[in-house]
């Protein structure tokens, strides 16, 4: 579990189910939350809902930053950054690129919230060095999953043998299955598998310098930050 986690929510009625999310995601009894928000109108926080006197949250306004600029330089502080609302692709390329933090997004509005506790969680795998950082930046939340599922293309078996190995020798056991698609089935692919195994949550490396797999590709991941039923963790 993470100890401090940076939370931006763009619609202030969703924050009571964002909130309920991050609290599943943080050490019990020890986590911190830290609320980026908006300029806020007269009210705007005594109207977000009850906080856990057990769960500390620390409200800051964002001021006249542009958004990215200030999740970025609040992240500097934050295990992982937990974002719900935007859905622009450029956004989530700077925000995942420059935060170098795990950043976790959640599903759209009509999927509900909270989603539930991240217990059964897919790991995208293709080898490539984001692929590795989003394996290292969930290291925290695998190891308290009951369920971890490795998903690689055939070109990427001996890299998926290796990781694999480094998670067991975490404490993590791991099931394999083979992810392959055409580019233009990436995404469904994906959203098959994750259905199939019943996950919580899908880790994947993102914006790679160099085009590893179609999972890391633009179009896929514009397609899966727009319709993925579960919440992403996303490493640059």
């Amino acid at each position: 579990m993470y100890q401090d986690l940076l939370v931006y929510c763009r619609e202030p009625a969703r924050w009571p189910g964002v909130l309920a999310y991050a609290r599943c995601l943080l050490t019990p009894g020890a986590g911190i939350v830290v609320r980026l928000h908006d300029d806020p109108v007269r009210g705007e926080i005594g109207c977000l809902g009850p906080v856990p006197d057990e769960l500390p949250v620390i409200h800051v306004a964002r001021g006249h930053q542009p958004l990215v600029e200030a999740l970025v330089q609040h992240a500097a502080w934050a295990d992982a950054v937990l974002i719900d609302g935007p859905d622009d692709l450029a956004f989530w390329r700077s925000v995942v690129s420059d935060c170098a933090r795990p950043c976790l997004v959640l599903p759209g509005a009509d999927c509900g919230l909270p989603p539930p506790p991240p217990c059964h969680i897919g790991l995208g795998w293709n080898g490539s060095l984001q692929c590795r950082r989003a394996l290292y930046g969930a290291l925290p939340l695998l190891r308290d999953a009951g369920r971890v599922v490795v998903f690689h293309v055939a070109d990427h078996a001996d890299d998926a043998d290796a990781a694999c190995a480094y998670l067991g020798r975490h404490g993590i056991g791991t099931i394999r299955t083979d992810s392959s698609a055409v580019p233009a089935d990436a995404c469904a692919r994906l959203t098959e598998l994750s259905l199939r195994h019943s996950l919580d949550l899908l880790v994947l490396g993102a914006f790679p310098h160099v085009r590893f797999s179609e999972c890391d590709g633009a179009r896929t991941l514009a397609q899966l930050l727009h319709s993925a039923p579960i919440p992403l963790l996303l490493a640059h």
